[in-house]
């Protein structure tokens, strides 16, 4: 599900996608979603003549305004987005995108998230959090492993305690449909807008705890247009003992 724009800002949210051998965010050429819809509130997105995604404005279903995230190029390249007075900056090494800073108002840095490439494929996200003395600490990670076509299989998630990383948890990807995802570039990565975390759409997810135990299921049914492009997503999330909480998403193109 996308987050808020305002969550992605302060949050820098970590998620795994899909890499290519150029990490610069480019245009899905299959199709450009112009909104996201949930039960509560939906998105926009807006984008420049060459494709790029421009912005991205959240607003609850009365149509009031909660924020907009605008984003800022080197030529194709993410230089920069802001929201308000506060800013992401972009830095790339051999044309992937190793490092995204979140700075304040006053230009000073309250978030860091590093990425890092294995076969020109995202093997691991680390995040960064202020230390309370103008330093940042190492506070979560996520390691990425792929099938061979191309979309996640296995996340695993680790936070850092005692000066050591300790695994705390992993989503599974069991399954996946035949069409083509064309809403990863922004469900995903929203601070990184064009960048697909899989090919295709998953239909079943598996979270397990430290230990590996299956602590909830998620399962994804979808509705598709005439191009195969997934239109409404029903998700129902199961939770041993609990009632099912079922999620509908709608994709407008």
């Amino acid at each position: 599900m996308m987050v808020t724009v305002l969550s992605l800002v302060l949050l820098t949210c970590m998620s795994c996608k899909k890499s290519t051998t150029d990490q610069t965010p480019v245009n899905n050429t299959a199709s450009n979603i112009s909104k996201i819809e949930h039960s509560t509130d939906y998105s926009e997105i807006s984008y420049n003549t060459d494709g790029t995604v421009k912005s991205i404005s959240t607003k609850l279903s009365s149509g009031n305004l909660t924020g907009t995230l605008n984003f800022i190029y080197d030529g194709n390249k993410l230089k920069e987005a802001a929201y308000g007075s506060i800013k992401l900056k972009y830095t790339y090494t051999a044309g992937f995108v190793t490092k995204v800073e979140t700075l304040n108002g006053a230009g000073s840095m309250t978030h860091k998230n590093e990425f890092s490439y294995v076969n020109n494929k995202l093997a691991e996200v680390t995040e960064y959090w202020p230390n309370g003395s103008g330093g940042l600490l190492s506070y979560g990670k996520e390691k990425f492993t792929y099938n061979n076509t191309g979309n996640i299989t296995k996340t695993e998630y680790f936070d850092y305690l005692n000066n050591a990383w300790v695994k705390t948890g992993e989503i599974s990807m069991v399954e996946y449909d035949n069409k083509i995802n064309t809403t990863s570039g922004l469900e995903d990565f929203g601070f990184l807008p064009g960048i697909n975390l899989s090919s295709n759409n998953p239909l079943k997810e598996e979270h397990k705890n430290e230990l590996g135990t299956i602590v909830l299921t998620i399962q994804h049914v979808y509705v598709y247009d005439g191009n195969g492009r997934p239109i409404q997503r029903t998700s129902t999330t199961k939770i041993p003992g609990a009632a099912d909480n079922i999620e509908v998403t709608k994709f407008y193109y």
